[in-house]
C-alpha cells in the first residue's frame, strides 16, 4: 500500500485497487489542471476531493471550477460507455 502525505491527513492508495480500476477502464481517467499538472479522477468522490483541495493549496492560481468541470464531464463519460 503506498501512503501519500497530504496536508491534513495521510492518503492511503491501494495498488491493487488501481490495478483492478484499470483493467475494467483501459485507462485510467485524468484531467489536465490550467496549470498543466494531472490529476487522476478516482471513484471516490472524498479522496476526489482532498487530491483537488490539495492540488488548490499548491497551486493558488488553479482553476477550482475548470477542473470541477472537467472531472465531472470524464465521470459522465464513464458513466454513458
Amino acid at each position: 500500500m503506498l501512503i501519500i502525505k497530504s496536508q491534513s491527513a495521510k492518503l492511503k492508495i491501494n495498488k491493487e485497487r488501481i490495478e483492478s480500476y484499470k483493467q475494467k477502464s483501459k485507462s485510467l481517467p485524468i484531467v489536465t489542471c490550467s496549470c498543466g499538472t494531472k490529476i487522476l479522477v478516482v471513484p471516490d468522490l472524498a479522496a476526489m476531493n482532498r487530491a483537488v483541495k490539495n492540488h488548490l493549496f499548491k497551486h493558488k492560481s488553479a482553476n477550482e471550477p475548470f477542473i470541477a468541470q472537467q472531472i465531472l464531464m470524464v465521470a459522465t463519460k464513464q458513466v454513458l460507455h
